[in-house]
């Protein structure tokens, strides 16, 4: 026969959220609500233990959205500001057609492109231009 050690532990007093009172030793009831691992800390009544958020939980999740919310956002930027090249560039290649004489909707060469946009596409044109 051995003798048997006495080993001294701190216990942490416990409420489940069923009423039962009961304590559970510091160093695991730390590691469990802590780590949030995968093992449980039941009541005497066979009820599975649950954390309410920590603090730090809770700052780091508001960091975490604030972090997608901000990438989210450089990406829509980007997004537009492709779109804005796009359509500069468009804008621009349509300007140089018709300075070439090229009509933007039939794709004819015309040496006087204001008077054929005014007498053939008069709805696509504001106004006569005064010079």
């Amino acid at each position: 026969m051995g003798f048997a050690q006495t080993v001294a532990v701190e216990l942490v007093n416990l409420t489940c959220w069923c009423g039962t009172p009961f304590a559970a030793a510091t160093s695991l009831y730390n590691s469990h609500r802590e780590q949030r691992g995968p093992k449980s800390l039941f009541c005497p009544l066979g009820h599975n233990g649950s954390w309410g958020k920590t603090e730090m939980d809770r700052l780091r999740q508001q960091l975490e959205a604030k972090d997608r919310t901000i990438a989210w956002e450089q990406q829509s930027r980007a997004n537009v500001e492709k779109q804005l090249t796009a359509l500069k560039g468009q804008l621009t290649k349509v300007k140089n057609r018709i300075s070439n004489g090229v009509c933007p909707e039939c794709n004819r060469h015309f040496t006087n492109v204001e008077r054929h946009m005014a007498t053939k596409h008069a709805a696509l044109t504001p106004g006569p231009v005064s010079a």
